[in-house]
């Protein structure tokens, strides 16, 4: 996918394997230079990205594709202690799960999501 290879491949899964969904490592990182910021910064773009197509394939009836974009949106901002995008990632997959008419599902998804937007005020 064009989505994942915003850098290399052993450097992105390098970058990926040290995150450790804590906000001291993403600073940890952000200090490691310029290149590691840029590294970072295409992360957020990728999660971000992901989290959108996700949301189109939805509108498009596409659940499983949608699922799948969903879900490493979702891992990839969590590693990146990103609550928004794990907030916007969240919504997304309970508006998913009420189409495919799981309700439980889909309220607990989106009141994960409520909670995950509050923590990032």
């Amino acid at each position: 996918s064009t989505l994942s290879t915003f850098f290399k491949g052993s450097a992105r899964d390098a970058l990926l394997s040290s995150l450790d969904g804590t906000s001291e490592k993403v600073v940890e990182v952000m200090e490691g230079g310029e290149d590691c910021e840029k590294s970072l910064d295409a992360l957020v773009t990728e999660a971000q990205l992901r989290q959108l197509r996700g949301e189109l394939l939805l509108d498009a009836g596409k659940l499983a594709d949608a699922e799948g974009e969903l879900g490493i949106a979702h891992t990839l901002s969590v590693k990146l202690c990103d609550d928004v995008v794990v907030g916007r990632c969240l919504r997304s997959d309970g508006m998913r799960l009420l189409m495919r008419k799981e309700f439980k599902r889909a309220e607990e998804a989106l009141e994960a999501a409520v909670a995950r937007c509050h923590d990032a005020e």
